[in-house]
């Protein structure tokens, strides 16, 4: 029993540590995502009110 008990730690730790780094992965890909989209949506807003501040300038 002890014997197994020693044998299965190691696994269960190193699975606990690389779902860990894989966790920090994700959470990183996420806050990219998230500041890609923001960044995107920026633009596109600062481009509609450049679109609408020359018709405005136009009419």
């Amino acid at each position: 029993m002890g014997l197994v008990r020693s044998i299965n730690i190691p696994p269960v730790h190193h699975g606990l540590t690389l779902f860990k780094k894989w966790a920090d992965l994700v959470c990183a890909a996420q806050l990219l995502i998230a500041f890609v989209i923001e960044r995107q949506l920026r633009f596109s807003q600062l481009r509609f009110r450049f679109k609408t501040s020359l018709k405005f300038a136009i009419a």
